[in-house]
């Protein structure tokens, strides 16, 4: 028995749907770089190790609205205040790679003469 296939219109059948054609894109389908805030600066005081990284745990943004009794909706009055606030935890890799992890080094011209008690040399 043989089957014969074909669309309407006469043309022949292939068996698998059309290759679906690419549209345009829309105004929702925008890149995501246009979506990403300019980063701030964070400065830390104090000294960091050479191999640290700083790892952002977790933030939150805060909406408030302004009333100015005196500006009235003016062009002076701001709409919105943002706050925001983010909790940093700052991550010493220079101590992971160390020789001797169990080794507590002591800088000190004395290091010699204490003697740290309950420490285990082994």
């Amino acid at each position: 028995m043989e089957i014969t296939a074909s669309c309407e219109g006469g043309q022949k059948w292939s068996g698998r749907p059309p290759t679906p054609v690419l549209l345009v894109h829309h105004e929702h389908s925008k890149p995501i770089d246009d979506y990403i805030p300019e980063p701030q600066s964070i400065y830390l005081e104090g000294i960091l190790a050479h191999e640290s990284q700083i790892l952002v745990a977790d933030s939150e943004i805060k909406q408030e609205k302004v009333y100015d009794a005196e500006l009235n909706g003016s062009a002076d009055e701001p709409a919105v205040v943002l706050s925001s606030k983010m909790t940093l935890s700052l991550i010493n890799l220079d101590g992971i790679s160390d020789k001797h992890p169990n080794k507590t080094d002591i800088e000190s011209p004395l290091a010699d003469d204490i003697e740290i008690i309950g420490h285990d040399e082994n």
